[in-house]
């Protein structure tokens, strides 16, 4: 069995570097870039688990620069491409994994290749696919991973979604079990369903992960509101043990891959269903509500200290940060940045200034703003505003 991953981002990679504990894997992304750091056990992103175990095994990752050797030297596909929400068309952006799929089943369909996705879809796609090829080897197995973790995340996995025909796709399973070296078999809930589960069972999961966070986040805004104590709030209600601690934290609102996509998907599924309507709608004014917060201490010099989503992770996409500068911008404030990795793609205004230390954000800022507390903050805690209570994600 050869299996092939197509997308070296968070998922792709990870799952592929869990692999390489026993076999060999190829890879093709359309970035070469990525493929030659690859090649040198050099990951594209932050994760430091995954960054140590490949930097053992990546000689066992055959990176491919063209896509049709790819797929002709592979019999098992696993799918890990961007589906972004696009908000012209109101649903996730499958396109390029569509694209995929005819590819890989115009030149192998013949010789029964199997076809794995792991990119967040909207629900009933998989069927769609199988129905329009004339194909049913095509199965979901959704990854829950976090920035930053991911690699963790896998190999301590408590359960494996399979959305897929038990008795096709059990060879593959089987290869997954015995990546999952901290664990035992016996420990791991294994949950066949039909694909169209699989996609719901992503998207309720990820959007219930997200009403979590704007739960706490509305606890939070009324806290400040009343001048109650955020965290004697949230620790009184997370002893009951029916809610728990966890997923609990304050912040500036939710970002990163998947809970802005997967609640708006889920959203524009059930479009009756206020509830998924209300965290979207959560989010947004909870940042608007933060701008409003540091707005009121008057200050025109603001430093802000990191655009990640979390510690331990170097992902920027959808930050709430983010637009909390941009909205401060609007309202005339100096915005003065710490942020070690800068982004390309992030566009900064003229009224946006990098600098280079956190004793800079002291020296040329009444206020530093950040979404989570780190321990290089410490010396400059007297001028930082966060809602981050408990020091972590």
């Amino acid at each position: 069995m050869n299996i092939g991953v197509i997308g070296c981002g968070y998922v792709g990679l990870t799952v592929a570097t869990v692999f390489t504990n026993n076999i060999e894997v190829s890879l093709w992304d359309i970035n070469l870039e990525k493929l030659r750091n690859i090649e040198q056990g050099i990951p594209p992103f932050e994760d430091y688990k995954l960054k140590t175990v490949l930097g053992k095994n990546y000689k066992k990752l055959k990176c491919y620069t063209e896509k049709d050797k790819f797929i002709i030297n592979n019999d098992v596909f696993i799918l890990a491409l961007p589906t972004d929400y696009c908000e012209a068309k109101q649903r996730l952006d499958t396109e390029k994994l569509e694209n995929v799929i005819e590819e890989i089943l115009t030149k192998r369909r013949q010789d029964g290749i199997r076809i794995i996705i792991k990119s967040t879809i909207p629900i009933g796609f998989t069927e769609r696919m199988r129905y329009k090829y004339k194909y049913n080897q095509i199965y979901v197995i959704p990854e829950f991973l976090r920035e930053g973790n991911a690699y963790n995340d896998i190999v301590n996995s408590n359960r494996i979604i399979i959305g897929g025909e038990k008795e096709k796709i059990q060879d593959i399973v089987d290869i997954m079990y015995k990546c999952m070296w901290n664990k035992n078999i016996e420990d791991i809930n294994i949950v066949y369903v039909t694909p169209t589960e699989a996609e719901a069972i992503k998207l309720f999961t990820n959007s219930y992960l997200a009403m979590r966070v704007a739960f706490f986040n509305e606890l939070d805004m009324l806290s400040e509101s009343m001048d109650l104590n955020s965290a004697s709030l949230i620790k009184a209600i997370c002893l009951d043990s029916r809610i728990g601690d966890y997923y609990n934290n304050p912040s500036f609102g939710y970002g990163g891959y998947c809970l802005p996509k997967d609640t708006k998907q889920l959203a524009m599924t059930l479009p009756n269903n206020n509830l998924f309507q209300w965290v979207n709608y959560s989010n947004e004014r909870r940042k608007r509500f933060i701008v409003e917060r540091i707005m009121d201490f008057g200050f025109q010099n603001i430093g802000v200290y990191r655009l990640q989503m979390k510690n331990n992770s170097d992902n920027t996409r959808n930050s709430s940060i983010i637009e909390i500068i941009k909205e401060l911008v609007k309202n005339n404030v100096k915005i003065y940045l710490y942020e070690p990795i800068i982004k390309n793609n992030i566009k900064f205004s003229d009224n946006i200034k990098i600098v280079n230390s956190v004793s800079e954000l002291d020296s040329l800022c009444d206020l530093i703003i950040t979404n989570r507390i780190t321990e290089e903050l410490n010396p400059y805690i007297r001028k930082v505003y966060t809602r981050d209570i408990y020091n972590r994600d």
